[in-house]
């Protein structure tokens, strides 16, 4: 655990190699639900007014 912000947030350094050789280095943010640390993925926000999905 690179720092930990609260009992139930912290911030964990990963580093590896993946299956070409390639060294790689993220962090990630995780947090404590319910007795398990998981892992909050999101994706950046669109800009301007979203569209709705077609039905």
């Amino acid at each position: 655990m690179l720092k930990e912000f609260e009992p139930t947030y912290a911030s964990v350094h990963v580093t590896g190699t993946d299956g070409s050789g390639k060294q790689f280095s993220i962090y990630i943010q995780m947090g404590e639900k319910q007795g398990d640390w998981v892992i909050g993925l999101s994706q950046t926000p669109i800009k301007g007014t979203p569209k709705t999905p077609s039905t």
